[in-house]
């Protein structure tokens, strides 16, 4: 019974670690679905590098926003991930 509580643990321990190293973009696609904010296709339409993604997000007026626009290297690396050069 000992062990199987060790290895329920265990587990806990590294699935919670797991979700901390998602790509900056999986925290992102919730609201950018397409239906209540641009998805990553359009967006990749819409701004061609990184920096133009960067500058329109800490622009932006949309309070769930906020959050984000001081992170100057999640929202690099949110742009990235959708292919942003």
């Amino acid at each position: 019974m000992k062990n199987l509580m060790r290895g329920l643990f265990c587990c806990m321990v590294i699935l919670m670690g797991y979700s901390a190293h998602a790509g900056s973009w999986d925290q992102c696609k919730g609201c950018h679905d397409g239906a209540f904010a641009p998805d990553a296709k359009a967006l990749k339409q819409k701004y061609k590098t990184v920096d133009d993604l960067i500058k329109a997000a800490k622009k932006s007026d949309e309070p769930l926003m906020n959050r984000y626009k001081q992170d100057e290297e999640f929202l690099r690396k949110a742009a990235k991930d959708i292919g942003l050069q």
